[in-house]
């Protein structure tokens, strides 16, 4: 038997899979981000983190799924010694988050797009002042 059953189950774990899933992909995504040049080959193929966001979003809807079938007879997950305790509630306010964020994520290509057409092109020559004639 393992010592730390005591402290640990996985009933403790699917109590937090979600959250987890999400911390884990949203760590992953920051390193990918901070080494987009080396990663992606240039700022311009920024755009490919979103299936990175759209995954980490799957994930946690799977973790969901998970959550809601190991529902118990009272409608409780309870976990960490009763400090973490998962119901319907909760459950449904965490799908209305992640729907949310996936709403959001269907909306960032059309501001991606608008953001960078206002932007001036980086070869465009910029325009010096003229002096001023006394």
């Amino acid at each position: 038997m393992n010592p730390f059953s005591q402290f640990f189950t996985s009933t403790d774990y699917l109590t937090i899979i979600p959250a987890v899933q999400l911390a884990l992909f949203g760590c992953a995504i920051l390193l990918f981000d901070a080494f987009e040049d080396f990663l992606f080959g240039g700022p311009q193929h920024r755009k490919r983190l979103v299936f990175g966001v759209l995954a980490a979003e799957v994930f946690a809807g799977l973790g969901l799924v998970k959550q809601q079938m190991h529902l118990g007879p009272d409608g409780l997950i309870p976990g960490f010694g009763g400090s973490v305790t998962v119901d319907g509630f909760a459950i449904f306010f965490n799908w209305i988050f992640i729907i949310a964020a996936v709403i959001v994520l269907s909306l960032l290509p059309a501001a991606y797009h608008a953001l960078t057409a206002r932007r001036p092109k980086p070869d465009a020559p910029l325009k010096q002042a003229e002096p001023e004639s006394e």
